[in-house]
Parts: C-alpha cells; sequence; structure tokens
C-alpha cells in the first residue's frame, strides 16, 4: 500500500511538471526568438564559430526560424502529452493497461523522432541565420552530438519497457480470466 502512495506522489508531480513543460516551451521558444539578438550566441550552432551576425539577419529569416522551432517543439510536446497521459493512468492505479503501453510507445518513438530531428533542426536553422550573410559566408551545420546518441538510447530502453509493460498486461488478463 504504501509503494502505490508513493506512485501517485510521484505521479502527480511528474503530471504537473508535463503540463508545465507544455506552456514553458512555446512560451520560451517564443521569448528567445523574440529576444533573439541577445540570445544568438546561445544557439548550439553558433558555438561551432558559425558567423551569427545581426547586421545579416532580417527579420523574416528570424520569423522563419521561429515558426520551424514552435513546428519542431510540437513533436515534443506531443510527446509530454503523452507522457502526462501515462503519469495519469499510473496515479489512478492503472498500470498494465494497452491504454498505458500506447502512451509509453508513443513517447518513446516521439524521443527517437526528436533525436532524429536535431541534426535537421541544426541544419535549416544554420541555412535561415545564414542565408543573407556575403558570399563565403554562408553555412550549413548538420549536428549529431552524443546528446542524440543518448535519446536514441533512451527511446530503445522505453519502447523495450513498452513491450515488457504490454506482456504484463496480457499476463494480467489471463489471470483474470481464471478467476
Amino acid at each position: 500500500m504504501k509503494s502505490t502512495i508513493k506512485v501517485q506522489r510521484l505521479t502527480t508531480i511528474m503530471t504537473r511538471f508535463s503540463e508545465l513543460l507544455i506552456f514553458l516551451i512555446p512560451v520560451s521558444i517564443c521569448w528567445f526568438w523574440f529576444n533573439i539578438d541577445q540570445n544568438l550566441t546561445s544557439l548550439s550552432i553558433a558555438k561551432t564559430n558559425i558567423l551569427l551576425d545581426m547586421q545579416y539577419i532580417q527579420q523574416y529569416q528570424i520569423v522563419l526560424a521561429w515558426s520551424f522551432c514552435m513546428l519542431i517543439s510540437l513533436v515534443f510536446i506531443y510527446g509530454l502529452w503523452q507522457l502526462r497521459s501515462l503519469f495519469k493512468l499510473f496515479k489512478q492505479g492503472v498500470f498494465f493497461s494497452s491504454q498505458a503501453a500506447q502512451h509509453l510507445y508513443y513517447f518513446s518513438i516521439t524521443i527517437f523522432i526528436i533525436a532524429l530531428l536535431k541534426p535537421i533542426v541544426s541544419g535549416v536553422l544554420s541555412v535561415l541565420l545564414t542565408m543573407t550573410n556575403p558570399v563565403g559566408k554562408r553555412l550549413l551545420v548538420i549536428e549529431f552530438t552524443r546528446n542524440e546518441f543518448a535519446l536514441i538510447f533512451i527511446a530503445g530502453a522505453l519502447l523495450a519497457i513498452t513491450w515488457i509493460l504490454q506482456e504484463g498486461r496480457k499476463l494480467v488478463e489471463e489471470n483474470a480470466e481464471f478467476i
């Protein structure tokens, strides 16, 4: 009984945290691009010594970059929504259900997609933000770091847990038939 209370407490916290992130991600992206002149050096592509200079960046480039980042963030928000739904089920004591397995499956696939999108994001942003630079100073930067490898590993682990959850659900259903 004590472990159920721990699960309920933790899943309540994780549900609220997921909801907070669902709200904060678009807000932070808007804030970042609204204040791009102060945040330009914090872009990961800027750390690769590419020439990002506000004198060359036009307003439409910022709007395109913001739009692209918002679109990509929807993938992550979808994953967080699935995770939130999973935690809500766990809070209710529903552990081995097809619904729980489905939420975890979609979250793990989302994590995998995010890892694969990262090089595309860096490439698109580097092209968008340097396309008005003088000739010879335009760049295409594609990053695939250990973080993306870690995300792929985590996604694989979560996918394995999903399959285990589905097997557990089958066992629960079989045991319920005997009673």
